[in-house]
């Protein structure tokens, strides 16, 4: 998770998403909205998964590629999962989200 302050408000997520530029991959769609600082969210819906364990452990390896972002890029992200991100092996899933934030980065 990232700290409270770090995370986005229910009130500025629909906001941010529709105002912001969307990055897709084949099972990832990332929203970015240049902020100041760094704010980031993760939605995982239960068309990913029926099982909480199993939601909750791809959002927390997505967070934890966000925290990197933290000092190299401040903006707002929302990354988006489906379904199909499950089926990755973790290695493969790390990758996908890595080179969608290489895309981020070198945007920038």
């Amino acid at each position: 998770m990232l700290k409270k302050e770090e995370r986005v408000s229910r009130a500025e997520f629909l906001k941010l998403y529709k105002q912001g530029r969307k990055l897709h991959s084949t099972n990832l769609t990332i929203a970015i909205s240049p902020t100041p600082s760094f704010h980031g969210s993760v939605v995982v819906s239960k068309k990913v998964s029926k099982l909480a364990v199993i939601r909750n452990s791809v959002r927390r390896r997505i967070y934890g590629e966000l925290r990197q972002l933290r000092t190299k890029k401040p903006a707002t992200y929302i990354v988006m999962v489906r379904p199909g991100y499950t089926i990755l092996t973790k290695r493969l899933a790390q990758e996908e989200l890595k080179e969608l934030i290489g895309r981020i980065l070198k945007s920038a």
